[in-house]
């Protein structure tokens, strides 16, 4: 199951419309409100991914200071330090996209 984390730092566990499918791009534009989006693998658990909008910063999106938290979590030491994330991020495995 994926779980979908905004700024405010609420968490909102999602499944695919498909089910077992995957999440299509439809519903990833849907969920992070987005055009572009971009996935960020993810080093633990072995095919974590945050899937993110690309151009989020550029459409000024809210720094999501709890996504940075669980990316850092999860093994992306840059999130915090190097770079943030904005806006609603989505955190899943790899087997979760189409």
């Amino acid at each position: 199951m994926a779980t979908l984390i905004t700024p405010t730092g609420k968490r909102t566990t999602v499944t695919p419309a498909a089910g077992i499918e995957g999440f299509t791009l439809h519903e990833l534009y849907t969920l992070l409100d987005c055009t572009l989006v971009e996935t960020v693998m993810l080093p633990y658990p072995p095919g974590a991914l945050l899937v993110c909008d690309e151009e989020g910063k550029l459409v000024d999106k809210p720094h999501n200071e709890h996504a940075d938290q669980q990316a850092f979590l999860q093994g992306a030491t840059w999130f915090g330090v190097q770079d943030w994330l904005v806006g609603d991020v989505l955190f899943c495995a790899a087997g979760e996209l189409l």
